[in-house]
């Protein structure tokens, strides 16, 4: 939100951050609930936000406390979410708001600007908001109101919507739904997890059974020599060829994206292993042991 002078008048703003009493009562005193009002202002805010019609009295007030503060404050200012709904309804009041209540009142054009989107104009956002409240605090000298002017965390915490209420309802969610709702969805995610650990782990030990039956081939062929303490039925082949071949099948049927981890985690422990094995390798040592032996 920012301050702009009207293109029709001769007023630039004056910015003081410091209380002007007289345009705080002016303000005041400017009504939005007309008199001869079949659907008076405050009723369609308390209907456009399905809120009691008391409490938009209050969102009100507080919106008009809001506009002094922009009115005398060096900076760009940020309203809560409930003040920001008052402002646009009063901008939707076009003759109201841009032919009386600006040039009149405030005597200064109050433009609304919404936000461009991205990481910055959030931060920016905030900012203001944090600004917002201190100067509330000096100005007023009491605290808003939490319940229309809530901490910063939780002003921005939550995405607002349109919804229709003739085709839904609402329940409105009490602190302990929502953390209910977050044990909920964060006892999901641990399932979720374990989910994929488990699949990690019964590819990790079928793609190990197929190392194993493999390597128990080859080492027949390379190291016929070998003291073997018990024979298989079969011979030395025809058991690990069908151990092999069992395991890459059910390791056939895991989704693709079980397969890209399992491979990826290979990839990193690999590369770990060969890092460590460089300075820490026994055999490694070992050879040098030996090399500077048979040298001096």
């Amino acid at each position: 939100m920012t301050l702009h002078p009207p293109q029709d008048l001769d007023i630039l703003p004056v910015f003081r951050d410091r209380p002007d009493p007289e345009l705080l009562s002016a303000i005041e005193a400017h009504p939005l609930d007309k008199p001869n009002a079949e659907y008076p202002f405050s009723k369609r805010l308390a209907d456009d936000n399905g809120w009691p019609q008391e409490f938009a009295v209050r969102v009100i007030q507080e919106y008009r406390r809001f506009v002094y503060l922009a009115c005398i404050s060096e900076h760009e200012l940020t309203p809560s979410d409930e003040v920001d709904q008052a402002w646009h309804l009063h901008l939707t009041y076009t003759r109201d708001y841009w032919e009386e209540f600006c040039p009149k009142v405030l005597g200064r054009a109050l433009h609304h600007d919404p936000t461009q989107g991205g990481e910055a104009d959030a931060d920016r956002h905030q900012s203001n908001y944090e600004r917002t409240l201190k100067l509330y605090r000096r100005i007023f000298g009491e605290t808003p109101p939490p319940d229309i002017w809530p901490s910063t965390a939780i002003r921005f915490r939550y995405s607002f919507a349109r919804v229709n209420r003739g085709l839904f309802a609402f329940v409105p969610r009490q602190p302990w739904q929502v953390q209910r709702d977050r044990l909920v969805f964060a006892t999901l995610g641990l399932f979720i997890l374990a989910l994929i650990l488990g699949e990690l782990t019964s590819i990790g030990t079928l793609f190990a059974f197929v190392l194993v039956s493999v390597g128990v081939m080859l080492l027949r062929l390379r190291r016929p020599d070998i003291p073997r303490s018990f024979r298989v039925p079969g011979g030395p082949y025809v058991v690990p060829v069908c151990g092999a071949l069992s395991s890459g099948l059910l390791m056939y049927t895991a989704d693709t994206y079980t397969i890209i981890r399992l491979f990826a985690w290979m990839a990193i422990g690999l590369v770990v292993y060969f890092m460590y094995g460089r300075k820490h390798s026994k055999l490694r040592q070992g050879a040098r042991a030996a090399g500077g032996v048979s040298t001096s």
